[in-house]
């Protein structure tokens, strides 16, 4: 008998997402075509939107259990943390930008 494996699907209640008035970090660099916003929900888990034009699939909508998680997969990606193209930054406290250019 073969074993059928259930997967659960986590339910998130989502806010107005208001790209500039609640979002957690906004950076966009339009010259370069690349644009992250992401917003912090109360169970700080959060909620991120991005778009790089080079890339294939370009955009992409992904959700991270934690606040955690979140900067464990943008701590290194270089075009994020220069100041200048950073438009909103709810995260100071954490850090962030983690490193300054």
């Amino acid at each position: 008998m073969e074993r059928l494996e259930m997967y659960t699907m986590k339910t998130i209640n989502l806010p107005i997402l208001n790209t500039r008035k609640n979002c957690f970090i906004l950076v966009e660099c339009p010259e370069e075509g690349y644009f992250h916003i992401s917003w912090l929900l109360k169970d700080n888990s959060v909620v991120l939107f991005e778009n790089i034009q080079d890339n294939y699939p370009s955009e992409a909508l992904v959700i991270y259990d934690s606040i955690d998680d979140y900067f464990e997969s943008i701590q290194n990606v270089d075009w994020l943390h220069d100041e200048e193209w950073v438009v909103v930054n709810n995260a100071k406290e954490y850090g962030f930008p983690f490193f300054k250019k």
